[in-house]
């Protein structure tokens, strides 16, 4: 698909063409070999008054439309409008889906338009499609709100409006658009909330869930704990899967926001709470609620200075989760082990925080996920310092150059600032070394 306005482009420095020529080229290869489908273009109108005196991107514009409209080649239309645009892009592509979807069907060239034809004739792809779309374009806010407008449009079903519903909220918060994000889950609560269904109830959860997020993250922590606590109340008892782990997730998050509020104590029965309700759960998203909880419990404790206690904490995440292989609940026991090391440090017993280090390397060393690498590369450099503070410089300098040498040219910014605080720290204890007159 190639979208043209009043711009041709700019040289690439390969044989003086600019990107879409380039790119033209290929696609009429591939077209000719028959390896795709159909080529659509679409040409923006243009304001009458800049057709006197076009210029040179201009020109080259219509200079290439007028070599498609001639040619009779390929699919091509003009408009005016975003919505014309939208409603013939949406036909072309669900030929284009319903093409892949037809068992056997070829590689076959689409019928030719010219710019006067309307529209292929082609039906809507339909709810389910743009609801997937929109689910599979979470990380492009912009385009999961377009195909959650269409999953609305195409609903079918309160429940299907409410699950669009849902992502439109969401797409429009992380766009930063945060009143609409919120009038949206509410929409969601008042449509359904008196549908005694599962289905109902776990959209309405859905729903709250995704307001408390937003509130949270507008800073309104007293509100978002007021969400978080409507959720336990309206679905404290229910057994369906999904409502125990909307509740687990709400009673997490109220933990967290506690702590933002310097609410330690609040934090630590909510975490409570959650292993009350959830520790003996089998369910892989409860486990990992409970195991998140009783780290953010640790965190607690240690803000309170009951650093022995947080350790027992930590060691309780290990003993419940230590052999999982889920990757959530890994990432949760390195976490308690680094904690494990800290709160070590803290109570003057840096021996035994270099242990722990030790483990958490023994354990996860080999790890590939990033959360793992960044702690792993964390562990390495607090043993760094802790051999550093009781001296076994040759220790400390060994842990920072093992940081760099596994983990030296990771992309992920985390990982990175974990390099460079082994370097510094490198640094530092060879400065120590050379001031001591010794060597490391």
């Amino acid at each position: 698909m190639f979208v043209f306005h009043e711009r041709w482009g700019s040289p690439t420095g390969k044989d003086g063409k600019v990107g879409t020529e380039e790119e033209w080229d290929l696609a009429e290869k591939l077209w000719d070999a028959k390896k795709i489908r159909n080529i659509v273009l679409f040409f923006k109108a243009v304001d009458p008054t800049k057709l006197a005196d076009p210029g040179k991107q201009l020109e080259k514009v219509l200079a290439f439309r007028k070599s498609v409209e001639e040619g009779k080649r390929y699919l091509f239309h003009a408009y005016e409008r975003l919505d014309e645009f939208r409603d013939r892009l949406d036909g072309h592509l669900a030929r284009w889906l319903d093409d892949h979807e037809r068992p056997g069907s070829g590689l076959s060239a689409s019928p030719l338009a010219d710019g006067g034809s309307p529209a292929p004739s082609i039906h809507d792809p339909g709810h389910a499609f743009w609801i997937a779309e929109a689910r599979s374009a979470r990380k492009q806010p912009s385009l999961a709100l377009y195909f959650a407008e269409r999953a609305i449009a195409t609903a079918r079903s309160d429940i299907e409006w409410s699950d669009a519903r849902n992502l439109f909220g969401v797409a429009k918060a992380e766009l930063g658009i945060a009143d609409e994000a919120i009038a949206a889950f509410d929409e969601v609560v008042e449509r359904l909330a008196h549908i005694t269904g599962p289905n109902a109830q776990h959209e309405v959860a859905r729903a709250l869930f995704n307001k408390g997020g937003t509130l949270n993250e507008l800073g309104r922590h007293v509100e978002a704990i007021a969400i978080y606590d409507d959720i336990v109340a309206r679905f404290g008892t229910a057994t369906e899967a999904t409502l125990r782990e909307g509740v687990a997730r709400a009673l997490v998050n109220k933990g967290q926001v506690l702590r933002k509020l310097d609410r330690a104590a609040g934090a630590i029965n909510v975490c409570d709470e959650v292993v009350t309700r959830f520790g003996t759960a089998t369910e892989a998203t409860l486990r990992e609620g409970v195991a998140k909880a009783l780290v953010n419990k640790g965190v607690a404790l240690e803000h309170l200075d009951r650093g022995a206690e947080a350790i027992d904490i930590y060691d309780d995440v290990v003993t419940r989760f230590g052999t999982a292989t889920e990757a959530p609940l890994r990432e949760r026991v390195a976490r308690a082990l680094v904690n494990k090391g800290f709160a070590l440090e803290s109570l003057d017993r840096a021996a035994e925080a270099i242990d722990v280090y030790d483990d958490v390397v023994a354990r996860f060393g080999t790890a590939t996920e990033a959360a793992l690498r960044e702690l792993v590369a964390m562990a390495l450099v607090n043993k760094g310092i802790s051999c550093r503070n009781l001296g076994r410089t040759a220790e400390a300098l060994a842990a920072c150059e093992d940081v760099v040498a596994r983990i030296a040219e990771a992309p992920e910014h985390p990982i990175r600032e974990e390099v460079a605080r082994a370097r510094r720290l490198a640094e530092e204890v060879r400065r120590m070394t050379a001031a001591k007159g010794g060597g490391a």
